[in-house]
């Protein structure tokens, strides 16, 4: 039985959200008034000097923004993704900017605080709301400042209201917005203050300092940051495009008494831009996806599980007897099965994947006085299930199986011939060299045999041997003739004797020379030369000495390798095993949807390596180099024990989603190495080298960015605590939520996707501060801006599962 627990992934960096970093003087045109006064005692006519004026300029970013200014954007420009409900927003460099200029003129005011406003906007478009960029693909017109100074008179243009103070000749960009798509999705007057706050990033005391990027979000760094918001969520799914904009001269038009003129066209400083994809999210949330994974609803009268998540068969409850449920709780299924003699029976079966250790595969037994390293045909894995009157064919089908592998692949079979080959090639090598030298050595015939190895790897272990250091000394030292040399091949004898056939067995059965170890070796090198898939994480790496008698990961032989070619109703065979229940339905009726834990069974995996390395016997002799290569195939340290199989619309959703397996202790747990492999669109298995204590699923690195939970048809914002302690820090989330109302928490007038933050009547603002004000959170009053954006924050989730202390086997 497993426990399941929802956290936030940790974050090795602190992060402060402060409301706003104000500037002492605004960006514009000043002046200072100097004047002289002479005056003694108290003479009532004193000398004043006729004042003197100065003007100066405080200069801030208004037509561009100097290269380097954005920080980072989301979502990620150029992206596609599942961001129906993320608030998109820019990250900038220059903490203060957003408040280094007043579109207004003066501050906003909301509740018992005046709150600076920002002069900077974050708006989104849709496709088709943007006259100059239908496709929202990211076209802006470029322009000088100089057009921002003169305003050219345009029929239904309207220029922005400002005084500009960059040179005449700075170039910049702008977007001709329709009045009426403005005023729907610009943010209000009241609401400038809550589109940007600060962010302060600082190393944490106890953790590094290091934070890995998100692919598709904000690389998390240190320093002090800007961050504007957008108000507007890409609500339908299609194509967008962002623009940070100035609203500086555009203060009448953020009032909602303002009423759009028809036609007319207000002309935007673009400042930044960028365009993305957002998709469908309708039953694609993390948290409810795996929430209902790792706790599948249940039929009535199993509403207690322990073995929820064992990939078995469920029996029908009053329909089976106590022997078969017991079988199928093993995960056993039951099958039809045609004898070789043509009789229909039934049978057990039972691929790799078992819901408990399986019990040990008795040895193949002895053919004589020799005990047999391999199961030589499928009839020798059948096993008889007493009681019961019938078989177990799971090991006889692993076989058979591994056999048919072998047989499809073109390739691997010339391999496997070819290194059977050159073990004959080796054995008669050594048989004709022990023939003319009867006393040698196991270091001579080994000696003997490099010579006759191909090029590149005789010379790859003369590199090793110290061919190089050889080479120096005899260069150094012309004179002296070379020391060591190496062995001279002797002929092979000119014809072959009538007692070849006893010398080769001698030979192979050598008392003081492990020929068959030569013969081993030989094979094994062959077979790894080409290897065509890459196991390499789960295992050590091979020795640097290429007499390693053991095939590598990868060679198309390992377990792993032939696993991961068996067709899917080998491993599963039934789909019921697999996906749950579905709810309020007929018995039987599965939900499409399914995460399961196995064991893997190494009895399973050895039949059917035994059956692929069967193919192209056809002496005796090749049986036995055969069982010598079947030894080259024993599982490697680091071989997987255990598994996972998830079958469900998260592994679409989530394509990046992080599956990690820990054991040990949960203040020092030890993460197992693991094989991941998509099977299919919604397919995903995973292979452990160990048995885990916790499985955590992880929602893909992101970053941080800010929107709601859920999909469209239950949107909620996820509420994070404001007060806090040592043991409890501000920021933590709470388990309380608000759910959005669109009656008052989105704008009337807009298409539904933008947000109203607050004034005139109550909005998101108000609805979180009451909530948090109930949780104790926040005192009175309303969320400030850095609060809001704390509300708003979303993170990484992950779900750890966590394995029962009382084990079973």
């Amino acid at each position: 039985m497993t426990t399941q627990v929802f956290t936030e992934v940790p974050q090795p960096l602190q992060v402060e959200l402060a409301d706003a970093l104000v500037p002492s003087v605004e960006a514009g045109e000043y002046y200072t008034e100097l004047t002289h006064v002479w005056a003694k005692g108290d003479d009532e006519h004193p000398l004043t000097d006729a004042p003197v004026k100065r003007a100066f300029s405080v200069m801030s970013p208004q037509m561009s923004l100097p290269h380097g200014t954005v920080h980072a954007v989301i979502p990620a420009d150029s992206t596609s993704g599942f961001f129906q409900t993320v608030l998109p927003h820019v990250t900038l460099e220059r903490a203060v900017l957003p408040w280094e200029r007043l579109p207004a003129g003066g501050s906003a005011l909301s509740g018992e605080m005046a709150l600076p406003p920002s002069w900077l906007a974050v708006l989104l478009f849709a496709e088709g709301e943007l006259p100059g960029d239908p496709g929202a693909v990211g076209e802006r017109q470029a322009r000088t400042a100089k057009e921002f100074k003169d305003k050219a008179v345009q029929e239904a243009v309207v220029w922005p209201d400002i005084t500009v103070q960059a040179p005449d000749s700075e170039p910049c960009f702008s977007i001709d917005v329709p009045a009426d798509v403005f005023a729907r999705i610009a943010p209000r007057e009241e609401e400038l203050p809550y589109v940007a706050h600060t962010r302060t990033v600082r190393e944490k005391k106890t953790e590094s300092a290091w934070f890995p990027p998100a692919e598709d979000g904000e690389d998390l760094t240190q320093g002090q940051f800007s961050v504007v918001l957008s108000n507007r969520m890409p609500r339908a799914a299609g194509r967008y495009v962002a623009h940070l904009v100035s609203l500086e001269g555009w203060s009448e038009r953020l009032t909602e008494a303002h009423v759009p003129q028809r036609g007319t066209m207000l002309r935007l400083i673009s400042l930044h831009s960028w365009v993305f994809d957002s998709h469908d999210t309708k039953g694609k949330d993390f948290e409810r996806l795996a929430t209902a994974l790792a706790r599948p609803e249940h039929v009535p009268g199993d509403a207690v599980d322990p073995h929820r998540l064992d990939l078995a068969l469920r029996p029908t409850p009053g329909n089976s007897t106590s022997a078969a449920t017991e079988r199928l709780r093993r995960g056993y299924v039951p099958v039809e099965y045609r004898v070789h003699s043509g009789e229909r029976t039934l049978a057990w079966y039972r691929g790799p994947l078992t819901p408990m250790t399986a019990q040990k595969l008795p040895a193949p037994g002895e053919v004589g006085q020799v005990q047999v390293a391999r199961y030589r045909s499928a009839e020798e894995c059948h096993t008889y299930v007493q009681g019961q009157g019938v078989f177990d064919i799971g090991y006889a089908a692993a076989w058979a199986l591994g056999r048919a592998l072998v047989l499809a692949n073109g390739d691997l079979s010339k391999r496997l011939v070819k290194a059977r080959s050159l073990g004959w090639e080796t054995l008669h090598t050594v048989t004709a060299y022990l023939q003319r030298h009867p006393d040698a050595d196991e270091a001579e015939i080994r000696a003997h045999l490099d010579a006759a190895l191909p090029g590149p790897t005789l010379f790859a272990r003369r590199l090793r041997e110290g061919l190089l250091d050889r080479l120096t000394t005899a260069l150094a030292s012309p004179g002296q003739a070379p020391t060591d040399r190496e062995p001279v091949a002797p002929d092979p004898p000119a014809d072959v004797p009538l007692s070849w056939r006893e010398r080769t067995v001698r030979a192979w059965d050598h008392p003081d020379i492990d020929v068959k170890a030569m013969v081993r070796a030989r094979m094994a090198r062959h077979l790894t030369a080409r290897g065509a898939v890459d196991h390499a994480l789960l295992y050590p790496p091979p020795p640097a000495d290429d007499r390693d008698p053991l095939v590598a990961p990868g060679s198309g032989l390992d377990a792993l390798t032939l696993l991961c070619s068996a067709p899917f109703s080998y491993l599963v065979p039934d789909p019921r095993m697999l996906l749950g229940p579905q709810p309020r339905e007929p018995a039987g009726a599965t939900s499409g949807e399914g995460l399961r834990l196995f064991y893997l069974d190494s009895g399973w995996l050895a039949c059917l390596q035994d059956g692929a390395v069967s193919v192209g016997i056809g002496t005796t002799l090749d049986a036995s180099l055969t069982d010598e290569l079947r030894k080259t195939l024993l599982a490697h340290p680091g071989t997987p024990v255990t598994g996972l199989l998830m079958r469900s619309r998260l592994v679409e959703a989530c394509p990046d989603i992080v599956i990690e397996a820990t054991t040990g202790p949960a203040e020092k747990p030890v993460r197992l190495v693991a094989l991941r492999r998509e099977m299919a669109g919604d397919l995903l298995m995973m292979l452990f080298a160990g048995v885990p204590d916790t499985i955590s699923l992880q929602e893909p690195d992101h970053g941080i960015h800010f929107g709601a939970k859920g999909d469209w048809e239950e949107l909620s914002w996820s509420l994070r605590a404001l007060k806090g302690d040592g043991s409890q820090p501000v920021g933590r989330p709470l388990t309380a939520s608000v759910a959005l109302d669109p009656a008052t928490q989105l704008r009337r007038d807009g298409a539904g996707d933008v947000l109203h933050l607050c004034g005139g009547t109550p909005g998101l603002v108000a609805a979180l501060s009451t909530e948090l004000i109930k949780q104790k959170q926040l005192d009175k009053g309303l969320l400030s801006p850095g609060q809001l954006g704390l509300q708003l924050t979303r993170s990484p989730l992950k779900l750890d599962l966590t394995r029962a202390t009382e084990g079973r086997s």
